[in-house]
């Protein structure tokens, strides 16, 4: 009968010796994650003062184009990384992506996109609790003459030229239908807007959805000033070729802004809405090449 008891008392003490083994290692494996992850976090920053470093070398080498037709400002689209994203920011923009995503009909419903004609509305939204700004919102919708197919390949390759690693220089995003890249507007002797563009498509019955968002965070001169835009893309095959809907909401916002910084958020909207012109007739003119030049493939002249 002792020999029992002891039999079990010893089964009992390597139990809890195999126990407290395992709980080391984990609290272990946990300890090298941490350490892992921090060491990360210093290299994207490190990552991110080198990409910076990068981008003023690239403005005194002349670097810059002038973006859209009659705009006081430049485009730098050939820049490094300019945000290091991490993992657990690369997770947060895809949810933002699929809350985006799941309101797009109330959305494209709610600016009367579904109702509305062949047109372009720009409006200005306020807070009905305090009437200060709340957005400004641009709606557009026309139809192409081409097929559903097409138009959707044509507007996959146009949204995404010039892709940007996600993650530093040889990492990509880890999900194929994503996309990420980044740019610099400058408006001569006032400020600067770094952008990161992120965006996704979602295949339906009879419609293909792209999301995007981009984050415009203001620099100089527009230090404090920063903007959250968001644009759902919708195309629809139709009898005589694809319906393409257009709604994009820009989001100001300010920090800590001093109540003298009125003429330089007046600037940093103008830049916004200049942008948002100049990406859209962009966009659409490259759409219009793609598909004319599909057409005219193969045929001899």
């Amino acid at each position: 009968m002792r020999k029992e008891q002891q039999m079990c008392t010893d089964v009992l003490t390597h139990s809890k010796w195999v126990s407290e083994i395992a709980r080391q290692r984990e609290q272990r494996a946990l300890s090298e994650a941490e350490h892992k992850r921090l060491i990360a976090a210093v290299n994207h920053q490190a990552s991110y003062i080198k990409g910076l470093r990068q981008m003023v070398l690239h403005r005194l080498d002349g670097n810059a184009v002038s973006y859209g037709k009659g705009n006081s400002f430049n485009c730098f689209n050939n820049v490094p990384t300019i945000h290091s994203m991490t993992s657990e920011l690369y997770t947060t923009y895809l949810q933002q992506l699929e809350g985006s995503y799941a309101r797009a009909d109330s959305v494209l419903n709610a600016c009367g996109l579904m109702t509305m004609s062949e047109t372009a509305v720009d409006s200005t939204h306020r807070s009905k609790a305090d009437s200060e700004l709340a957005y400004f919102q641009h709606v557009s919708k026309v139809l192409l003459p081409y097929s559903f197919q097409k138009i959707c390949e044509a507007i996959w390759t146009t949204i995404h030229e010039q892709e940007e690693p996600a993650f530093g220089v040889y990492e990509t995003a880890p999900d194929h239908d994503v996309f990420i890249k980044s740019r610099v507007l400058t408006s001569l002797n006032v400020g600067t807007l770094v952008q990161r563009f992120i965006s996704r498509y979602y295949e339906e019955e009879n419609r293909m959805l792209f999301v995007w968002k981009m984050s415009t965070k203001g620099e100089g001169d527009f230090s404090g000033l920063h903007a959250d835009e968001t644009t759902w893309l919708s195309v629809r095959p139709t009898a005589t070729g694809a319906m393409v809907e257009l709604c994009v909401q820009q989001v100001p916002i300010r920090f800590n802004l001093a109540s003298n910084r009125e003429a330089a958020e007046e600037i940093f909207h103008k830049m916004l809405h200049e942008s948002l012109k100049a990406d859209k007739s962009g966009m659409f003119t490259r759409l219009e090449s793609l598909l004319l030049d599909d057409i005219l493939t193969g045929i001899e002249c």
